[in-house]
């Protein structure tokens, strides 16, 4: 097999690898945009937060410097090399990006409500959560424990969003306790 041969197969194999990665995150938006509106409906004194969307932005302009490279690739590739590998990594590197963004979009934003949250698809009572942890080091994320054995990571700042809440949540939940048994 000469060498063409092998760089287009792991080429193509990287393209549809990227295109699957996209495709997920495409469903993953389309279930949580579809399930927002729902939630909405149903807990219409919800709020929705968002948290660090830059980060999704700048990696849409990534992605579209990278389809743009494609076109432009040849003005900036090395004399004598193939210009097509290049441009085909951008179009993966472009897919990449593009699958991150809607990632970010995804980790970045919730709907809290007076009884539970609306994350990344998914909804979760707050009678549910057990406990939270703040992990250590670099990233500090934020784990909840679910009382279905479910551990759920989030970002920092979305997390300590849904502990504020839900500490709220613990403090009228008392008070309503103490006023049942004071009657």
């Amino acid at each position: 097999m000469s060498n063409a041969v092998l760089q287009v197969i792991i080429m193509i194999i990287v393209i549809l690898y990227c295109a699957y990665m996209l495709y997920s995150s495409l469903r993953l938006y389309k279930k949580d945009k579809s399930g927002a509106a729902e939630y909405l409906t149903v807990h219409p004194d919800a709020k929705r937060e968002s948290y660090s969307l830059w980060q999704a932005w700048m990696l849409v302009g990534m992605a579209v410097l990278c389809f743009v490279l494609v076109f432009f690739g040849q003005l900036i590739t090395p004399e004598g090399q193939q210009v097509w590998i290049y441009q085909l990594t951008y179009v993966a590197l472009g897919l990449v990006f593009l699958g991150l963004s809607l990632d970010v979009w995804l980790h970045r934003r919730l709907i809290l409500s007076s009884d539970g949250f609306f994350y990344a698809g998914e909804i979760f009572r707050f009678r549910a959560i057990l406990g939270m942890d703040q992990k250590r080091g670099i990233f500090k994320n934020v784990k909840l424990h679910l009382a279905n054995g479910q551990e759920l990571e989030m970002t920092n700042r979305v997390g300590m969003a849904v502990r504020e809440e839900w500490l709220s949540w613990k403090e009228k939940k008392k008070e309503k306790r103490k006023n049942r048994r004071s009657r």
